[in-house]
């Protein structure tokens, strides 16, 4: 969850259907949004939703579970009701194409060591129905590894657990990564429901210290890398007995043999998954490494950048090979904090520099640091809806010069929400949003990080297309 801010002015760009098989992307632009919150919950975002749950002020999934004989019963709830069919289709009715899943190593229960690990049971079914509903909106998917065991990065939600420090960077917990997708690509291989999974994202967000993340490069990447051919072969450094482990991303093999320590898929029934990979500019190492290290390099290999305004210049990622770090925090840049400061910034920035495959930002939303209050920039401005209109424009002319955008998130969680128009002072009308679904109780209430909240604020446009393709001009030069 991330940066940045999608627009709705006059003059549009077409949605594209065609696809760019070649890229692994089926679709010449990714215009998407992340489910935030459903099969990851982060209670910052969701508080009402959370308690609803029975978590009340518990700080992550596991800390909700453990010695809560209840918490299964309200994450069941949640899993069924905080994104429903009838949110697939307007997702696709504002003719966005994608979708990418936040999803935690628990989803794969025989991951999780009961004796000292608790997570709510169940999710797939849910998952499994959502992806097949996706597929019949004409949506693609990305599924994505979000929060690892051992959490890949402290105190954070976004994981699962809010350990204090991460545990993910073991081989034990690598180990417990390979069977996770394992599992993940054999069913996105052989049940129709997920016949519009794209890509796999690797791993989201892992420390950004490559001297912290012991050999996450060489060990997790390296095995965990597909190849793109018809005859694959992938080899692992290491014992036999743990080829099944690492990521084959080929849909529907018709049969696969061991030798040694190959693997071996000789037929192919349909085109291969695209998967998503850290490079340096993340910090956490230099994902070339991996490919390196393999005998084939990968075509389909997708760079998933995480583009925020609203954190340090440390913060932002670039999910993949090569793509830059995009609309550091003012702070920490030499933007001018101020409307022409955001603007100039943004619309000099070039995400297809240095990347050598389809770069996606795959996070990102309206947000601006929480350490600054400049009013001309806050949702307070009488302008608001016109200037944030105007930056999201300028923001999407640049994701889309490269493969697209994915805004962080779509929570479709408003209930009986108001928006009262003042003129000199006096309420004029009111106008509630949307009806409210059935256990959807809460939002952020902040149309810089809810993407359906942005469109009805008008800093989004009602089709993902529409957006101004002049926002740049004056700020280019």
């Amino acid at each position: 969850m991330l940066l940045s801010l999608v627009t709705a002015l006059a003059g549009g760009l077409a949605v594209a259907a065609s696809s760019n098989s070649a890229s692994g992307i089926p679709v010449t632009t990714v215009r998407g949004v992340n489910l935030g919150g459903w099969m990851v919950s982060e209670p910052w975002m969701m508080a009402a939703e959370w308690s609803r749950m029975g978590c009340g002020d518990q700080q992550s999934e596991f800390d909700c579970m453990k010695n809560n004989e209840t918490a299964q019963e309200g994450f069941t709830s949640h899993y069924d009701t905080w994104i429903t069919q009838a949110d697939i289709k307007k997702i696709a009715s504002m003719k966005l194409n994608t979708i990418r899943i936040p999803l935690g190593y628990w989803l794969v229960e025989s991951t999780v060591d009961r004796t000292s690990e608790y997570f709510a049971t169940g999710g797939f079914y849910y998952l499994r129905r959502l992806c097949n509903w996706a597929a019949e909106a004409g949506l693609h998917v990305i599924l994505d590894f979000h929060g690892a065991p051992g959490a890949q990065t402290a105190d954070n939600p976004f994981t699962g657990q809010y350990n204090d420090s991460p545990g993910f960077y073991s081989s034990y917990n690598y180990e417990r990564g390979y069977q996770w997708f394992r599992n993940i690509t054999e069913e996105v291989h052989t049940d129709p429901s997920f016949r519009n999974v794209f890509a796999l994202e690797v791993l989201n967000e892992p420390l950004q210290d490559s001297s912290a993340v012991g050999d996450l490069v060489s060990e997790f990447y390296a095995y965990g890398v597909p190849v793109s051919k018809t005859l694959v072969c992938f080899q692992r450094l290491g014992m036999s007995s743990r080829l099944s482990g690492f990521l084959v991303v080929l849909r529907a093999p018709e049969d696969t043999s061991e030798v040694g320590e190959m693997v071996f898929l000789p037929d192919v029934r349909r085109e291969q998954l695209a998967a998503a990979l850290l490079f340096s500019d993340w910090g956490s190492g230099d994902a070339n490494y991996a490919l390196d290290a393999m005998t084939q390099v990968p075509t389909d290999v997708i760079y998933d950048g995480h583009d925020c305004a609203c954190f340090p210049d440390s913060s932002i990622s670039s999910l993949g090979l090569l793509a830059p770090p995009l609309h550091p925090d003012v702070k920490w840049s030499s933007a001018e904090v101020s409307r022409d400061g955001y603007m100039w910034y943004t619309c000099t920035q070039d995400l297809t520099a240095q990347a050598s495959a389809p770069v996606i930002v795959g996070e990102w939303s309206l947000s601006v640091s929480d350490d600054y209050y400049v009013h001309e920039l806050s949702n307070d401005a009488d302008d608001a809806a016109t200037w944030f209109n105007k930056w999201s424009s300028a923001q999407r002319i640049m994701f889309e010069k490269a493969g697209g955008w994915i805004f962080w998130t779509c929570a479709f969680i408003l209930i009986d929400l108001a928006l009262l128009l003042f003129v000199g002072g006096v309420a004029l009308t009111t106008m509630q949003f949307f009806p409210a679904p059935a256990g959807k109780t809460d939002s952020l209430d902040d149309p810089r990080w809810d993407y359906q909240l942005a469109v009805k604020s008008g800093y989004i446009g009602e089709i993902a297309s529409n957006f101004s393709t002049w926002a740049c001009d004056g700020y280019t030069s």
